[in-house]
Parts: C-alpha cells; structure tokens; sequence
C-alpha cells in the first residue's frame, strides 16, 4: 500500500474513534423528560448530536483538500465532514 493511502487509513480510524467516544459519551447522558425548559433546549441538542453522530460514523467525511499558502513548502490537508 502507498504511505498516502495508509496515512488517509489512519485519519479515517482516527476520526471513527473520536467520534465513537463523543457518541458514547451523550448516549450515557440520560435522556431528560422533565418540564425545565433550558433543559428541554440542552436535551434536543444532544439528542440532535447523538442522531449526528449515528449517521456521520457511516461517511465521516466526504472530501480533502490539500491547501498550501503562497512561497511555503508545508501542505495543510482540510477535511469536508457532514458532522
């Protein structure tokens, strides 16, 4: 395998990994049915985080661009996510 393909490997696993634990994290928050309204706002988004998250782990990122400033040799690659 090329060094490009595996290093695009580990970002893709790395990526995988962070957001399994940020999705494990909301799913141990326990779901709030109370009447608090700042509450009921705080609930909705993580519950909007956690449906983001289900769906994000399928395709976490769609596309990379390789950005490199005018007169420096250093290549910044920035990834396109859906989360």
């Amino acid at each position: 395998m090329s060094n490009i393909f595996e290093d695009e490997l580990q970002k893709m696993k790395d990526t995988l990994h962070t957001m399994d634990e940020q999705l494990d994290k909301l799913e141990k928050i326990p779901v709030y049915y109370g009447e608090d309204f700042k509450e009921q706002i705080l609930e909705s988004m993580r519950e909007s985080n956690r449906q983001n998250l289900r769906i994000g782990v399928q395709e976490p990122y769609f596309g990379r661009l390789d950005f490199q400033e005018d007169g420096k040799e250093e290549v910044m690659p920035i990834y396109i996510g859906k989360v």
